[in-house]
């Protein structure tokens, strides 16, 4: 049984704004778990994609919340930056050797 649309109702029924809300919260996830590497990629690629889809909804006019769309954008590109700058000041190597060195103790890193 179909039910008419209540008063205030946007017309053509409830605006579609799961994918903008989701694209939000991924992106903040994305940025929280950025040194997770794994975590930080994945959500913020479905940041990237859910806001981006979100976005083109709200354009359409069958979603409202185009600003959560947008900051999940935004949030999931910062993340994948972080995640990249991350990645690269870890592998990049130090002079003609590759060394990481965490803890304590003698750094073997710098030892000639």
């Amino acid at each position: 049984m179909s039910y008419p649309p209540s008063y205030g109702s946007p017309p053509g029924g409830q605006p579609e704004n799961g994918l903008g809300t989701a694209s939000m919260v991924l992106g903040i996830i994305a940025l929280v778990l950025f040194l997770t590497i794994v975590i930080g990629v994945v959500c913020g690629v479905l940041a990237i994609i859910f806001g981006l889809i979100g976005r083109s909804r709200v354009r359409q006019g069958r979603a409202t919340n185009g600003g959560q769309a947008t900051a999940g954008l935004v949030t999931g590109i910062i993340a994948i930056v972080a995640v990249v700058a991350l990645a690269l000041a870890v592998l990049i190597p130090t002079g003609s050797h590759f060394c990481v060195h965490v803890g304590v103790g003698s750094n073997p890193c710098t030892s000639n």
